[in-house]
């Protein structure tokens, strides 16, 4: 049988075990402060590149922060003071109620724009 050929990866399994635990302590950091924090313990220090080829070994992708708008206290009070308020209705009850998003109509004026 003939031996593995190439280089040997700078990240063994022990390595990918210490990035696996960098990573779930902070979730939102990016390449290049999880390869900073990495190299900091380390004698040989490695490269953005090669973080990124381990992480996708390990089954990490990047992607783009999911920003969601925070509720306020006052929202959050009149959100649950109208479910407990219908919370019995019927679904004859919510037939009668005209549903509509944030969407923007416009009759009679184009502004060039299309629009839902």
């Amino acid at each position: 049988m003939r031996q593995s050929c190439g280089r040997k990866c700078l990240v063994d399994a022990r390595g990918q075990r210490r990035m696996g635990r960098l990573i779930q302590a902070d979730r939102r950091a990016t390449l290049t402060e999880i390869t900073t924090r990495y190299n900091r313990g380390m004698q040989q220090s490695i490269c953005e590149a090669t973080t990124r080829t381990t992480l996708r070994r390990m089954g990490y992708n990047s992607r783009r922060p999911h920003r969601v708008p925070l509720i306020s206290t006052t929202n959050r009070k009149k959100k649950l003071q109208f479910a407990r308020a219908h919370q019995n209705w019927t679904v004859e009850d919510w037939k009668n109620v005209a549903w509509s998003d944030e969407s923007r109509f416009l009759f009679r004026h184009s502004d060039g724009r299309v629009r839902i």
